[in-house]
């Protein structure tokens, strides 16, 4: 086991291939923020790993990741600006060391990945889904965390 958290765990598969599994408690995956700090963790732990040659990104779930959970996010966007700012490129910069893994990323994407699922989604190098997948973009004033996955 490479990582463990309550949210996500990550371990070898093979050969150097890792796997980043979301299994949150509860029905569906979120990305709240103790799975976001989690994912952060989680991350920092693979930029440690020697004998890493990819990652997969998967869950455990009939669905991928649903997006954020807006009921924790709200209480963020009553900070005064600069605190909302710093958190958001805080929050930005855990996507990034995604980005910034020195090896190939794939996600394999079951049942439907919702905004912060594809913002996620759009930092990998590629990625493949099964019937019936689907995801979505919600735009910038609705109901989401924007700038948190740089978007």
């Amino acid at each position: 086991m490479i990582y463990q958290a309550e949210t996500l765990s990550v371990r070898y598969l093979e050969d150097g291939i890792a796997l980043l599994a979301f299994n949150a408690p509860g029905s569906v995956n979120k990305f709240d923020l103790r799975t976001l700090e989690s994912f952060g963790s989680a991350l920092d732990a693979l930029h440690q790993e020697s004998d890493l040659k990819g990652l997969i990104l998967a869950s455990d779930k009939s669905s991928f990741i649903v997006g954020a959970d807006i009921t924790e996010f709200l209480s963020l966007f009553t900070l005064p600006e600069d605190e909302l700012s710093a958190w958001l490129s805080r929050a930005n910069d855990i996507f990034n060391k995604l980005e910034d893994l020195p090896v190939p990323t794939l996600s394999a994407i079951n049942g439907h990945a919702w905004v912060e699922g594809v913002s996620a989604y759009s930092h990998l190098t590629s990625g493949l889904s099964t019937p019936p997948a689907g995801s979505a973009f919600l735009k910038p004033n609705s109901a989401s965390c924007p700038g948190l996955a740089g978007q």
